[in-house]
């Protein structure tokens, strides 16, 4: 609707980017109709390393096989909470695959969803020393675990 602010709008385009509606969005922008594309991992106009999206890229395109899109969904907010942080500390990312395996067992564990962590090492091909030594810096990001 042209009596809406835009800020409301981009609230919804992020929220239909997270429940996976297909884009573009089509909306009033500025006195013009505009097709709309959403990145969620760079929302607040912060730049990041290109490895930061890689982790959430990849860390996507393994959970996509095996949970369904709450899951994954979950993963990427998850991602956001922890890339903000490890950025901030200046944090850099060498191991994409092992930083995309820790960000799967930390949104299984934030969501009480029972995983093997060898499990996940086997799906990344990575080694558990790799997994457990991320997953202990991801910690530091993350927000309370529901109960």
């Amino acid at each position: 609707s042209r009596t809406q602010p835009d800020d409301l709008k981009k609230d919804v385009f992020t929220l239909l980017k997270r429940m996976d509606a297909k884009e573009p969005y089509i909306a009033y922008i500025k006195e013009g109709i505009a097709e709309v594309r959403v990145n969620l991992f760079n929302e607040k106009g912060r730049s990041f390393p290109r490895e930061y999206k890689s982790v959430l890229e990849y860390c996507i395109k393994k959970m996509k096989l095996r949970y369904d899109k709450r899951v994954v969904s979950s993963a990427m907010k998850l991602w956001e909470d922890i890339a903000n942080g490890i950025a901030d500390d200046n944090i850099l990312v060498k191991r994409v695959d092992a930083w995309a395996a820790a960000l799967e067992y930390c949104t299984c564990y934030n969501l009480s969803i029972p995983v093997y962590k060898k499990d996940i090492c086997q799906a990344y091909n990575i080694s558990l020393y790799q997994l457990n030594r991320i997953v202990e810096v991801m910690k530091i990001y993350l927000p309370k675990r529901k109960k």
